[in-house]
């Protein structure tokens, strides 16, 4: 798995979505897989890739609009305040994509190949992480966990506007009014963790997050094309555009649907594996409201258990996986992290997710345990 992670960081660098580096690893990634992969395909997919991130100015602006109205009258700003947050929470928080019809459409890449078993498949198992890094969270760079905070901060105050702004509407007190104007003008240098979020001359090179996670899927092809499966077809899924909103995984969940169903495909979603003790399946994430199917934890722990490798459950509270993708399309899968989800790693989107700070040890310990759980998964298949 190092050999691939250098491979990638040396040759290509970071990675942001859309970009020609992006295109550039998948297509690398691709003649990685051809060495153990009897089909390898590099599939092309459209997306507003700019719409995640791009909308947080379409907020801000919101935000001030709101603030100035409050002068003019409070109705009107308690109402653009409360469109705002609607629009903020299931925009950018859920993932729901409510303002993409504002941006425009560019091309990320999904790229898979698959090992065949010796007899008839019965099942498939898809091991992933994506290919996409960031450019750099400054904040979180400069300020470390104060940074993290800077940024929750300007996601809470939008809310918290809309708040105050209704509470105003039904007060009579012209000193409430200058307070909460004050107290929302005040507050606003936070949103400058929203607008002015990436450093563009920082492209991370993604060592960690999420080279890690494809690395795995290359690993469980070229360890399977040598101790081939009787029933069950290993596919290794590195996913594109990740970070703008798990948009490859959309696409690859879209494109292929009606395929994963009739061959019961289950998803590996792998996401930075750094630190071994913090290696943890996912039970929910927050900004989707996702919750993973707790039989498939359950058997998955059990795996980790029988390898005796320590493992967390875990709730994500700030980001997602590309498992979210799948879960809402009801496909089954289940997600595992190796990232402390207590604190703002000093890794996470910043210069520092890079080779120094990647710990092999993580990754084969996962390894180990998905090698296991795919041979007890296929045992199971040859007795159907």
């Amino acid at each position: 798995m190092l050999e691939y992670i250098t491979d990638i960081v040396k040759t290509i660098g970071g990675r942001p979505a859309g970009t020609e580096q992006e295109k550039q690893a998948q297509y690398r990634t691709a003649e990685w897989l051809k060495k153990y992969c009897s089909r390898v395909e590099v599939e092309p997919f459209e997306a507003k890739l700019h719409a995640q991130f791009g909308s947080l100015k379409v907020f801000t602006s919101g935000y001030f609009l709101a603030l100035l109205l409050l002068i003019i009258s409070p109705v009107s700003a308690a109402l653009l305040a409360m469109v705002n947050t609607i629009l903020f929470v299931g925009h950018f928080v859920m993932n729901l994509h409510w303002l993409d019809f504002l941006f425009q459409d560019h091309t990320s890449y999904n790229a898979w190949g698959e090992v065949l078993p010796t007899h008839e498949p019965k099942s498939v198992i898809l091991v992933a992480g994506h290919i996409d890094s960031v450019y750099e969270f400054k904040w979180w760079y400069r300020f470390g966990h104060w940074g993290g905070l800077m940024t929750v901060g300007a996601s809470l105050i939008i809310p918290l506007q809309a708040f105050t702004f209704g509470a105003v509407t039904f007060s009579e007190s012209m000193t409430f009014r200058i307070v909460a104007g004050v107290l929302f003008l005040v507050l606003s240098p936070l949103l400058l963790a929203h607008v002015d979020m990436h450093n563009k001359n920082v492209p991370v090179d993604g060592a960690l997050d999420n080279l890690t996670g494809v690395a795995m899927g290359v690993e469980m092809v070229k360890y399977f094309s040598e101790n081939p499966l009787k029933h069950t077809v290993v596919r290794a899924v590195s996913f594109g555009a990740e970070e703008p909103g798990m948009r490859g995984s959309e696409a690859f969940a879209d494109a292929h649907y009606d395929k994963l169903i009739e061959e019961k495909a289950f998803l590996i979603n792998v996401d930075t594996t750094k630190d071994v003790d913090q290696i943890a399946i996912v039970r929910s994430e927050l900004r989707t409201m996702t919750f993973f199917d707790k039989a498939a934890i359950e058997k998955m722990e059990q795996s980790f258990v029988e390898e005796n490798v320590a493992v967390k459950k875990v709730n994500l509270l700030i980001g997602n996986t590309d498992a979210a993708s799948f879960e809402l399309e009801d496909l089954p899968c289940i997600s595992i992290i190796g990232l402390d989800n207590d604190k703002l790693d000093p890794t996470y989107h910043t210069r520092l997710d890079n080779l120094e700070n990647y710990n092999p040890e993580a990754s084969r310990l996962v390894s180990k345990v998905l090698v296991s759980y795919i041979k007890k998964h296929d045992a199971e298949m040859s007795n159907l």
